[in-house]
């Protein structure tokens, strides 16, 4: 619920210098695939018009935006990968990054401290750079 909020927040306020919106610009896809299930209608949703609706949304952000993709998040590498292909071609500032894992013999593991210190060290650029503008 808070990347939804972020990204709601990030939307509607100038003032945002960068945004870590990942989960938020997923959510129409998350609410059909809710109502899909419930109703029994989940094969008729359209892709295309999902990915269309993130693309739109990313227009709409006044800063930079971060999508971290992998792991146990919301975002899929593909998703993340088509969705920054998208923003690229249309001049939007979107970066992405994925998910470090480490291979176990429990199985894969997510490497949260790494993928912080990304995150947090993609802020600090972000923001330094729109201190000095």
């Amino acid at each position: 619920m808070s990347a939804v909020l972020a990204t709601d927040f990030a939307l509607s306020d100038h003032r945002i210098t960068a945004a870590v919106c990942d989960g938020g610009l997923w959510n129409l896809a998350r609410t059909r695939a809710s109502v899909g299930w419930m109703t029994g209608t989940q094969h008729v949703m359209d892709e295309h018009l999902v990915a269309m609706h993130r693309v739109r949304l990313a227009r709409q952000f006044k800063c930079p935006v971060l999508v971290v993709a992998g792991g146990r998040g919301t975002v899929s590498i593909s998703e993340g990968s088509k969705l920054q292909a998208e923003c690229a071609a249309a001049h939007i500032d979107l970066e992405l990054t994925m998910r470090p894992m480490t291979q176990t013999p429990l199985g894969e593991i997510e490497n949260f401290v790494t993928s912080d210190d990304y995150i947090f060290g993609w802020l600090e650029h972000k923001l330094a750079y729109s201190l000095a503008r």
